[in-house]
């Protein structure tokens, strides 16, 4: 008998003899097999009818889980706030009743969720927070997981450097405990810092080593992921072909294991390294794909970042009012979910189509009001971005000394966080006549 027909099974017999709690326990273990089969909203469905039952026959732990499965739930469908107040609502259960082990996994789970919203410092201090009690009760296993959180977010910030050395403290942790799942994802972070940085060699290499691993021990889902991040650093490198034949092994693995959320992640990469490749039209065919998983297992987060690739491809194309009205339609989501780094991004998208439109004037509102969001999400490589490209819009406008002003900002923030965006920028601000 398969795991879902016991569950089945155990659920029927509860109700015919009125066990609430049996019957409420088998919801949630029901809940679990559909969300691990992706089914996320059927998941839902089971949690809230097993939530129902521990709050009538009064069971606070059972309360608790089933609210933390819900945040998970609902963040696998992209709805990362309706996540977070889940977690919150099982954190203050957690805390009364002392349970330390799930106050953690909130604290932990909430970090991950302002982090995908782009609310970077405050996932850093729900991770921090999560860091301490896995110290305080010993758990290695979670604190080298927490640390590659964070390595994660500094990344996000562009803080590529202080990323590297959470990455390497996570790598040392796993190494100690013999978690070889942990070590193949702590080296695969590790490449993709050092991509960031620009370092495709080294980035390579550790992927080669985190790839070596997940086949090692049967981590499918591994072997995929590291195969796709090769895939984007050869696209880098200008190797599209190559590239292409990384993304589509990558492409295989989750079709075969199932994983749709990968799958749609990898179709866009495909549609990334055709884009680059210059093949527009190919690349469409790609997003729009991925598109449709999107949409098919309901991650508004990750739609609105398809939307936002396939808006890009149809400004190359020169079909620039149909590449705003997809930008628009991502703004509507990122606003929607309360995704503030995805607005930003589609904000600045905007500006640079107005711009090559030549309505620099509204360029400008886009590009200021992309600036105020990443300055209130402490978002300093995108702060950076902005202040560029608002330096770009004024130069075209024949302000010369304002767009001076402002790209030196940009300069100065790209300096302090060692983006590899400085150089870049030293460029531009030469070709204006300014000398350092």
């Amino acid at each position: 008998m398969g795991a879902a027909e016991k569950v089945f099974k155990d659920l029927v017999i509860a109700r015919e003899i009125g066990d609430r709690r049996g019957e409420g326990k088998a919801l949630g273990s029901l809940g679990l097999i559909f969300a691990t089969l992706g089914d996320a909203r059927k998941a839902i469905e089971c949690y809230e009818k097993s939530l129902v039952i521990a709050r009538e026959i009064g069971d606070q732990r059972a309360e608790g889980t089933n609210l933390c499965n819900l945040g998970s739930a609902y963040y696998a469908l992209g709805d990362a706030r309706k996540a977070i107040e889940c977690y919150e609502k099982d954190l203050v259960i957690a805390r009364k009743i002392g349970e330390r082990g799930g106050e953690r996994t909130d604290l932990g789970n909430m970090g991950i969720a302002y982090a995908s919203l782009g609310e970077v410092h405050k996932a850093i201090e729900f991770y921090e927070k999560a860091l301490a009690i896995d110290r305080e009760i010993g758990d290695r296993s979670r604190e080298g997981n927490i640390l590659g959180n964070l390595g994660n977010a500094y990344a996000d910030l562009g803080e590529v450097h202080k990323a590297i050395e959470f990455y390497e403290k996570q790598l040392v942790i796993v190494h100690e405990i013999g978690d070889r799942h942990g070590e193949g994802e702590a080296i695969s972070n590790l490449g993709s810092a050092y991509a960031d940085l620009g370092e495709t060699n080294k980035a390579i290499e550790f992927y080669e080593q985190a790839l070596a691993i997940a086949r090692e021990i049967g981590d499918r889902s591994g072997e995929g992921a590291d195969l796709s991040n090769m895939g984007g650093v050869y696209a880098e490198l200008g190797e599209v072909h190559k590239a292409i034949e990384y993304h589509e092994k990558a492409l295989v693995i989750m079709q075969e294991i199932g994983d749709k959320l990968k799958e749609g992640l990898i179709l866009g990469n495909l549609g990334n390294a055709y884009y680059s490749q210059g093949e527009i039209r190919k690349a469409i065919e790609f997003f729009e794909k991925a598109l449709v998983v999107m949409q098919e297992i309901g991650d508004k987060l990750k739609e609105g970042l398809i939307l936002g690739n396939l808006g890009e491809a149809y400004d190359a194309l020169g079909e620039v009012h149909k590449a705003i009205e997809v930008f628009e339609k991502a703004l509507v989501i990122a606003r929607e979910i309360g995704d503030q780094r995805g607005e930003d991004i589609v904000l600045g998208r905007l500006g640079l189509v107005y711009k090559n439109l030549g309505e620099v004037r509204k360029a400008i509102e886009f590009h200021e009001r992309a600036l105020v969001i990443a300055r209130e999400i402490g978002d300093r490589s995108r702060e950076g971005v902005n202040l560029g490209n608002l330096g770009s819009a004024y130069y075209n406008l024949g302000e010369k000394e304002n767009a001076i002003v402002l790209v030196k900002q940009a300069l100065i923030i790209f300096e302090a966080i060692e983006s590899p965006y400085a150089k870049r920028t030293r460029k531009r601000l030469k070709e204006w006549g300014v000398e350092d």
